[in-house]
């Protein structure tokens, strides 16, 4: 079987990262810059925002570990590193 889905994989995982980054970057500019009021729900959406890229990290880490192939496609060890992340 040669059915490698991995670059979708990695594309919903870049798609993942950069629109939400985006979103954060944005509010954090309106309310550092034009209303110059920093509050706590803006802290805790750049808390959410490190999750995220770190969720995204491991969803872009897993496309080049086997994540989107079959198993019978993968060596014993990327099944090995596949199963650790």
């Amino acid at each position: 079987m040669k059915d490698d889905r991995s670059e979708e994989v990695r594309a919903i995982g870049i798609v993942f990262l950069v629109i939400p980054l985006l979103s954060v970057l944005a509010r954090c500019y309106v309310r550092i810059c034009m209303i110059k009021n920093f509050a706590v729900d803006d802290w805790l959406a750049v808390v959410c925002m490190v999750f995220t890229a770190a969720y995204a990290g491991l969803i872009i880490g897993g496309a080049s570990t086997g994540v989107g192939r079959h198993e019978a496609d993968l060596t014993i060890n990327q099944k090995i590193v596949s199963m650790k992340m």
